[in-house]
Order: structure tokens, then C-alpha cells, then sequence
């Protein structure tokens, strides 16, 4: 009943330290006597650990409440449209557009034409004025590292240049992403294209932008 509460509505970290303590000394540090010997109990960062391993198998809240917040998100991105969906867009896109993070005019791309990954995979929440619930569910969903589960060596051909040129888990951003992402320059196959093109070449600015990305890029 707590989790399911604590999926949507943000807990005081002085409360859920509080419930974390009593439900670890009611279910592991509360143990009987038994005649001649104690019961031993783990300690608090084993307890959460299978049988096999020392533990008790005693349920982590904050991991419980974290892995459902992330839930949200992973929900977010399926392609249905749903009502808290669109709830859950409003107060990102007014955010963004209050930092000026979504700058492009009306008529051109929108931001979540880029993919959701943008403001999911790195932006911080630090700067994002939305309800305590919506940063919760972001917060959460980072802890992950969503962006790759596959070792950049592993990839097919084709989902390496498809990877994002901004706002990777495994490279910085060393260059002013926005006019990129107004051209559709969003991806590694653009870069490529670029470099293959030779336009860059003729544009000093732009051979500059695509140098640095290369340095920030792993050379896997």
C-alpha cells in the first residue's frame, strides 16, 4: 500500500528514512530468542539480499519506489496516446521552454520530434519547474542509464549510426547542439554524411563543431 502510494506522490526523505527504519526492525532486528541462542540478523545493507546470500530477502523501499517511478517514464515513451500523457508533456515542454532549453520557432521542429531521450537521458532536473511527481519519475528513470544496455562493440552497423549525437551517456556535448537539431543533424549518420559530403570543408565553423565531436566520441 506504501509503494503504491509512494509511486505518485514524492515522500520527505525524513519519512521514508523513518519507514525504512521500522519495517528493517520489525522484520530483521525484532527476532526472538530462541532457547540457548540468539538468531542472528543481518545488517541493514545485506538484509534486502536472497537467503542464499546472508540476507532475509527483506524488501528495499527506496529501490521498490524508485524501479515504479521509472516505470512511469518507460510508460511515457510507448507511442499510445493517454491523457496523463499530455499532462506529463505540458509541464515538460512549459519547463524547457521557461529555460530556454526549446527554442525553435513554432513553425519548425519541436523538440519531442528529436526523441523524448533528450531531456530524459540528461537534462537536470535541478532546472525544471514542475511538480515534485514529474522530476521524481525522471530523477528515477536516470539512475538507470537508459541511453545503451548493449556495448557500443556489440552494436549492428546500423543501430551505431542511429545512436544520438547529443546528450549520450558516453559523450559530452562539447558544441551548441540547437542548430544541429533544427537542420535534423540529431544522429551519428549525420555526422557521417557531413564528413563524407565534404561540406564541412567549406565551412570553417562547422569543420570545428564536427572535430570536437569527434574527440568527444569513444573510439569504439
Amino acid at each position: 500500500m506504501f509503494t503504491y502510494h509512494g509511486t505518485f506522490i514524492p515522500v520527505p526523505e525524513q519519512l521514508l528514512r523513518q519507514l525504512c527504519t521500522a519495517v528493517y526492525i520489525f522484520v530483521a532486528a525484532n527476532r526472538p530468542v530462541v532457547a540457548g541462542a540468539a538468531h542472528l540478523y543481518p545488517s541493514r545493507d545485506v538484509s534486502s539480499r536472497a537467503v542464499d546470500q546472508g540476507g532475509i530477502a527483506l524488501v528495499d523501499i527506496r529501490a521498490q519506489l524508485t524501479a515504479l517511478q521509472a516505470k512511469i517514464i518507460g510508460r511515457l515513451l510507448e507511442p499510445e496516446h493517454k491523457a496523463w500523457k499530455a499532462f506529463f508533456d505540458s509541464w515538460l515542454s512549459m519547463a524547457l521552454t521557461a529555460e530556454q532549453i526549446l527554442s525553435t520557432p513554432p513553425q519548425q521542429q519541436p523538440i519531442w520530434q528529436l526523441g523524448r531521450y533528450l531531456p530524459f537521458s540528461s537534462f537536470s532536473t535541478r532546472f525544471i519547474d514542475a511538480p515534485a511527481r514529474v522530476t521524481a519519475y525522471i530523477d528515477a528513470f536516470r539512475q538507470l542509464h537508459p541511453h545503451r544496455l548493449v556495448a557500443v562493440e556489440d552494436l549492428p552497423y546500423q543501430e551505431v549510426m542511429s545512436q544520438p549525437l547529443f546528450h549520450s551517456w558516453h559523450m559530452g556535448i562539447p558544441i551548441s547542439w540547437e542548430a544541429w537539431a533544427r537542420q535534423g543533424r540529431v544522429r551519428l549518420q549525420h555526422l557521417r554524411d557531413i564528413i563524407l559530403s565534404g561540406t564541412a570543408q567549406t565551412q570553417p565553423a562547422l569543420q570545428q563543431e564536427v572535430t570536437l565531436l569527434l574527440d568527444s566520441m569513444p573510439a569504439s
